[in-house]
């Protein structure tokens, strides 16, 4: 196999899933995940079309430990302010 080979498989094959999305008519469910440091996009198959993350285990849990430590910096902050 040479590479050439290798990646016109790839993409042979991703232009076959993208055309397929499109006949579907679900292009709306490809989403940016919400994390500002992840570049991923994914297909939200969940039933009402709400997630968020490319992978609720580890973008979405960053983004709950970040939101997490900026609450106790705000209630650290206002416990000292007081």
């Amino acid at each position: 196999m040479t590479w050439g080979t290798d990646w016109s498989a790839v993409i042979a094959a991703v232009l076959m899933s993208y055309g397929q999305l499109l006949e579907s008519g679900h292009v709306d469910r490809v989403r940016r995940c919400a994390n500002p440091h992840c570049t991923w996009l994914f297909y939200d198959e969940s039933r009402n079309a709400s997630r968020r993350w490319c992978d609720p285990h580890v973008c979405g849990n960053l983004q709950g430990v970040r939101a997490h430590r900026e609450r106790s910096r705000r209630q650290a902050f206002r416990r000292t302010a007081s």
